[in-house]
């Protein structure tokens, strides 16, 4: 009795390691509000709850008595649960499976619920495994796998959590081993030392703890290798792999796997549109002594498909980081902004500046920018992490702006797709066509979706098969930054005027030097490309402010004047205007992917899942089969060859309870064996066993007489091993590890 509790001891605390690493690399990854101390308590009073529940089974019905008595007890006393308890259940069941799919982002005042749900999860499978004594080699597999995608996602302790992991679970590994060691000693009679329990043990302890403390130490800073079709097959497949850890600049056409992109802060980006809620942790901490609005620069974004945005591969240069970055403002008056950039929950390649940046500070020695203008280091920034950014911006003479055309850009930047439609084209022509200059006719689109359309976090999903901008324009009518965004980019190339779309943050002034960025700042916008001053920015979400535009000799830079004051734009109304086409049918373009319902990606996490729950249907189908089977070949085997597969499915059923065959040993000699641990229901064995020795070496038929006591007597055998073995045991052991 005292070596089963010490057993159970050993096992209970080896099990909360491993299930604690997995903890602590999930609270990580999502940053969850809870202590590890307190992680730490959960998790112990889940895994021993579920050692005793598993290793005693008759404690589920003690269980089932308690939950049952407490509910006539609420029931008889009219007792209420609290109704913001209740709402908060109700919340947390909404919020999880959009939070599972990657529509949400994680929410802080779930942490509490969400660990216990994940501990629980976890501790079933672990402990199931171990109690059952098999499946160890899955148990490793699987929990390096794991620890590999937490490496990939970020969790820079992934690695030692890894090793905390593979400690606890090569011990329990090795104590298997010991036991079926064991069990074979015990059986030839061998001679055992009193204390060699102790000393496997002791032994292992040391063996595996210098092993993972060697490979601790193992060089991971190997040059992956370039495969540049497999890359672009592998990211269009599975596109969630492109925000993965990669250090390898080429690994695919949009450079950096951990580019920034805004659904890092809660937005939709996969497939615009539809309601969110954006997360409130702090993404970025910026010092600067600038009290502008800083529109920090993240990602542009040059082609549109109808539901989202992508960037086409672009030209890319390595800089180094005590050298500039030409800057392409000609013949233009211009000041410089040096800001200080600290990452706080936020893990991505990409460099936040003001444009144009033209020097980056960092101890990485290098960066890269592309022709869009876009940065990023050769490794993600992790939190804590700070660079200093510098960039050279243009004073603005507005005369001279409304003087000037785009200057030489890529016909990308002119992009539409097929399917917008004849509506939203008039609907430009409309709003520019009393202005003979691009600044003006992007004002004129900017004041028309400030003035027209409602800001909202919670729009109405668009309908399967419509064109974004389109169901903005004239059905939905509200939305948020990447709703008027996007459609003041349509509206402009739509009257020819180039533009791209831009994700970043807007830094706002907080009346000090430093500037806390949380993801409620996250926000997208459009720049319009203005020859010799660049690209300029341009607001035309009606919930942030009017851009300003700093003139030679201004402190600051001052909200520009709306064009033509005394001759507003043209303001023809989007639902009344007979010459647009309501009905236009819209085309699938099959090149782009414009106008078709694009899947809903499913993060790697819940694909994992699933591959873990159709791998376990599929072995049980195949288990089940195979038992249907043997039970087909045993009634129409007769003789020698009945006597042999009953005898194998017998020792099938004994293995359950290490009661084994040794080589070499005969059908009565193994008897001898079996039958001192059966009880006296099951002492009829040796006239079995004459039976099968009958049958299997006399080669009689077998009379249906003793075909029925021979399976009267193998189904009394299978109900002493499932007892032996505990229910919950003997469904593991008969339906996912196999007899």
């Amino acid at each position: 009795m005292k070596k089963k509790l010490l057993e159970f001891i050993f096992f209970v605390v080896l099990i909360t390691v491993m299930v604690m690493s997995l903890n602590m690399a999930v609270a990580d990854s999502t940053a969850m509000d809870i202590k590890p101390v307190e992680l730490l308590k959960y998790t112990f009073l889940i895994v021993l709850t579920a050692a005793i529940l598993i290793r005693l089974p008759i404690t589920l019905l003690a269980a089932a008595a308690i939950l049952v008595g407490g509910s006539l007890y609420a029931y008889v006393y009219e007792l209420v649960i609290p109704i913001d308890v209740i709402n908060y259940f109700g919340s947390f069941f909404r919020w999880l499976p959009q939070y599972v799919l990657g529509y949400e982002s994680f929410q802080m005042d779930f942490s509490l619920l969400f660990a216990i749900l994940y501990i629980v999860l976890v501790t079933l499978v672990i402990t199931l495994i171990v109690m059952n004594r098999k499946g160890y080699g899955f148990l490793i597999a699987l929990g390096t796998g794991a620890f590999a995608f937490f490496w990939f996602i970020y969790v820079s302790k992934a690695r030692l959590y890894l090793f905390t992991y593979l400690f606890a679970a090569l011990i329990l590994y090795s104590y298997n081993v010991y036991d079926r060691k064991k069990s074979e000693w015990i059986s030839a009679e061998s001679k055992i030392d009193n204390f060699i329990e102790i000393k496997w043990v002791f032994n292992s302890l040391i063996i595996v703890l210098v092993s993972i403390t060697v490979a601790q130490f193992a060089i991971l800073d190997i040059k992956p290798v370039q495969w540049t079709w497999l890359s672009d097959r592998a990211v269009q497949v599975f596109p969630f792999i492109e925000n993965w850890r990669n250090d390898n600049f080429d690994s695919n056409s949009f450079g950096f796997g951990s580019r920034y992109g805004i659904d890092a802060a809660g937005y939709k980006t996969r497939k615009l549109g539809g309601p969110v809620k954006l997360s409130e942790k702090i993404m970025l901490v910026v010092e600067t002594n600038s009290t502008d609005e800083l529109y920090l620069r993240g990602t542009v974004k040059d082609y549109y498909t109808g539901n989202s945005w992508k960037k086409t591969s672009k030209g890319r240069f390595e800089y180094q980081t005590d050298s500039n970055v030409p800057v392409t403002l000609v013949g233009v008056s211009t000041y410089r902004k040096e800001i200080k950039v600290n990452h706080q929950s936020l893990i991505t390649a990409t460099i936040f500046a003001p444009n144009t940046l033209f020097k980056v500070e960092h101890k990485a020695g290098r960066f890269f920018v592309d022709q869009d203008g876009e940065a990023v280091f050769p490794k993600a920034i992790t939190k804590k992490d700070q660079y200093v950014v510098k960039s050279e911006l243009p004073y603005i003479d507005i005369n001279k702006l409304r003087k000037l055309e785009a200057g030489l850009v890529l016909e990308t930047y002119r992009q539409l797709p097929d399917n917008i439609t004849n509506r939203v084209k008039q609907l430009a022509k409309d709003i520019t066509s009393k202005y003979d200059n691009d600044y003006d006719k992007a004002k004129a689109i900017e004041k028309y979706l400030r003035s027209n359309y409602k800001y909202s976090l919670n729009p109405s999903e668009v309908p399967a098969g419509a064109e974004f901008v389109d169901y903005f324009l004239f059905e939905g009518k509200e939305g948020y930054c990447t709703y008027f965004a996007t459609s003041m980019a349509v509206l402009l190339r739509a009257a020819d005027i180039p533009c791209r779309y831009v994700e970043g943050f807007l830094a706002k002034y907080q009346s000090s030097t430093t500037r806390n960025v949380p993801g409620t700042d996250a926000h997208a916008w459009v720049e319009v490309n203005f020859g010799p001053y660049g690209w300029l920015t341009f607001e035309a979400t009606p919930a942030y402010p009017l851009i300003g535009y700093r003139e030679q000799g201004q402190e600051s830079a001052l909200p520009i004047p709306e064009p033509d004051a005394n001759e507003p734009a043209a303001t023809t109304s989007p639902i009344n205007s007979p010459s647009r086409d309501r009905n236009l049918e819209i085309e699938d373009d099959e090149e782009t992917g414009a106008g078709i319902q694009p899947k809903k990606e499913i993060p790697l996490a819940l694909r994992i899942i699933l591959a873990i729950i159709a791998i376990l249907i599929l072995r049980i189908a195949y288990l089940l089969l195979k038992k249907a089977y043997i039970e087909l070949m045993l009634k129409k085997s007769i003789g020698k060859q009945y006597s042999v597969k009953y005898f194998q499915d017998i020792l099938r059923y004994l293995k359950k309870i290490n009661i084994k065959i040794d080589h070499e040993e005969t059908m009565r000699e193994y008897w001898y064996k079996v039958k001192y641990a059966l009880d006296e229901n099951y002492q009829n064995g040796d006239e079995i066993i004459s039976l099968l020795e009958k049958l299997r070496y006399g080669n009689e038929p077998i009379v249906d007489a003793d075909r029925n006591m021979l399976e009267e007597y193998r189904k009394m055998l299978k109900k002493f091993v499932t007892a032996r073995l505990g229910t919950i045991k003997a469904i593991i052991s008969y339906y996912v590890i196999g007899i």
